[in-house]
């Protein structure tokens, strides 16, 4: 019995349930089923990010509309963003060491284009 196996019945012997099993190596395949759960988190997100993107877009036009559109305004959004693309590695970075630390041997940091992630 190698050491996962220990740990698990050790686990099951103090009453826990195994619910559900992730792969390390193919942290997309969680992610996609996450997507397509359409549970009431993901739809809070996604509503989230469309109430955001919207406010932003209104402000934006009612600011041209109305004749007080200011560059601040642009420049502001652009640092936000560059630092939000920034704060990026350091999120990963957070992912992989809890990664490491519930046993995953091998942490990559890359992106599959073709699979969005």
């Amino acid at each position: 019995m190698n050491e996962s196996n220990k740990k698990h019945q050790e686990l099951t012997n103090q009453g826990y349930q195994l619910i559900e099993t992730f792969d390390h190596n193919k942290p997309e395949v969680l992610l996609h089923e996450w997507i397509a759960k359409k549970s009431i988190v993901t739809k809070i997100f996604g509503g989230g990010a469309g109430i955001i993107l919207g406010g932003v877009g209104a402000l934006l036009g009612i600011s041209i509309a109305t004749g007080t559109f200011q560059v601040n305004f642009i420049i502001q959004f652009v640092l936000g963003m560059v630092a939000v693309l920034l704060i990026i590695p350091l999120h990963e970075l957070i992912h992989g060491l809890a990664y490491y630390s519930v046993g995953a041997k091998k942490v990559q940091y890359k992106a599959i284009w073709k699979k969005m992630v």
